[in-house]
């Protein structure tokens, strides 16, 4: 089953309205840039922080949501992945950075990345995401992820839906928060249906 990027927002929705309560107080963590903020449920008092993992896929040149989630929950672990050294920005002083591109199957794809303050399309290897897990965080559930990586990141949510790649091999995100884009490029197939 291919899932169109309008059909994921509307599952997605529809999961929110019928999962989630409408009077809770959200953790709001400014992102730095373009008036983005990163809003997730807060941790439960209860939950042993230091087993909270944070996952950031395309760290993109800034970490100001990250450094606020870090200093609100200190014994969580944060992890970043980022294929352009240029685009860590300070992440290491409160987190480990990953430095691969990422996606549901092993391989090697037409990718964009940022490089300073411009984006280009390049070919390069991209590790499964269940493979970076395994290796950098040893587990595969991640209560807060975020996901920003120019087009891509559709590739890595369809992936999640019941029975599909990343759904088989057992990975769980908690929360997600995501920016997805429409580009005029056709998107790449990074997992066969």
């Amino acid at each position: 089953m291919k899932l169109s990027p309008e059909d994921y927002i509307i599952n997605y929705r529809k999961c929110l309205n019928t999962f989630i309560p409408k009077n809770i107080t959200f953790d709001t963590f400014y992102m730095g840039r373009l008036g983005e903020n990163k809003i997730f449920l807060p941790l439960k008092k209860s939950f042993n922080q230091s087993e909270c993992k944070w996952l950031t896929i395309g760290i993109g040149g800034t970490c100001n949501a990250e450094k606020m989630f870090k200093q609100k929950y200190p014994n969580s672990a944060i992890f970043g992945i980022e294929p352009s050294k240029d685009q860590y920005a300070n992440f290491m002083d409160f987190g480990t950075v990953i430095p691969f591109a990422v996606g549901a199957v092993n391989g090697s794809f037409n990718i964009t990345v940022r490089e300073g303050k411009k984006y280009k399309i390049i070919q390069m290897p991209v590790i499964a995401l269940s493979d970076l897990l395994d290796k950098f965080l040893q587990t595969r559930i991640i209560h807060f992820m975020t996901i920003d990586i120019e087009g891509f990141e559709f590739n890595i949510l369809q992936e999640l839906l019941q029975n599909r790649i990343l759904h088989n091999k057992g990975i769980v995100f908690c929360q997600a928060s995501f920016s997805y884009f429409v580009i005029p490029f056709k998107y790449f197939t990074i997992a066969a249906d």
